[in-house]
């Protein structure tokens, strides 16, 4: 699937492996975009699986989502620019950012999309061998929620961020147009920036752009993507983060409590 090109919902197929989620409740949303570049015209198992289950649970909820994926460009910030320079003109509620190589919960994504808030992320754990590391700038000591439960982050991962039309809209208005390859003029909204000698991605600089136009970034911290390596990766987010106080057995207290165990210190 190469390369701008929209496809919609009637294209995709449901596989019997799927799953098979049933109706929740009607939301406002009728449009919604997925977005995703790929390096190559790959695309890994699970992320069509996922895919093809998050469209059906959608149009169960009256939401018809439509894919766009594009390929062939080798600098990511200019591919998201193409991707995002696509929805001009379109009518939609909202876009979904998500990286080729995610597996997620359709569940969660119709959900996020129910939030009222207009920029919510979900966990994505980063590419580091050997250590479990979350792609995203949380104080965990001084923690900020809303009433939906999300927690509010200084930035969040591209792979896998909602972003509302007004958002979007404000995003396009404030950037410069810049020529594409072919020639076409397309707004400049993702770019790496150099900030006091350290270079920002440009996960970090749009979501500096978004909180400089008074709009938060949210993360919903129930559900975690699942990363495709040469197997599917997945962790959980707030076990991770937010490990649980380990409790003693209860064995070890009642040895305690027996009166035939002494302590060594009496």
């Amino acid at each position: 699937m190469k390369s701008n090109r929209t496809q919609d919902v009637t294209d995709v197929t449901v596989t019997e492996e799927s799953q098979q989620p049933e109706q929740t409740q009607q939301f406002d949303f009728k449009t919604v975009y997925i977005l995703t570049y790929t390096p190559t015209n790959e695309l890994k198992t699970s992320y069509v699986n996922s895919l093809a289950t998050t469209i059906r649970f959608a149009m169960l909820n009256g939401i018809k989502v439509i894919p766009i994926l594009i390929s062939g460009i080798e600098n990511p910030s200019m591919a998201k620019n193409e991707l995002l320079n696509n929805l001009v003109g379109q009518d939609y509620e909202a876009a979904v950012f998500i990286n080729h190589d995610l597996a997620w919960d359709p569940v969660s994504f119709v959900n996020n999309l129910g939030s009222k808030e207009d920029v919510v992320a979900l966990p994505v754990v980063k590419k580091v061998t050997g250590t479990i590391v979350f792609d995203l700038d949380l104080d965990i000591q001084n923690i900020e929620r809303n009433e939906e439960n999300l927690i509010k982050t200084n930035y969040a991962s591209l792979g896998f961020l909602k972003l509302s039309k007004r958002v979007i809209d404000e995003l396009l208005d404030g950037s410069i147009s810049i020529t594409n390859n072919t020639g076409n003029e397309i707004k400049n909204v993702f770019e790496y920036q150099v900030k006091d000698g350290q270079a920002l991605t440009d996960s970090i600089v749009i979501c500096n752009k978004i909180k400089d136009m008074n709009y938060d970034v949210w993360l919903n911290p129930n559900t975690t993507c699942a990363q495709l390596t040469d197997n599917l990766f997945a962790v959980d987010f707030m076990s991770n983060v937010f490990p649980e106080p380990q409790q003693e057995e209860p064995n070890q207290v009642a040895a305690q409590q027996d009166d035939e165990v002494k302590s060594l210190y009496e």
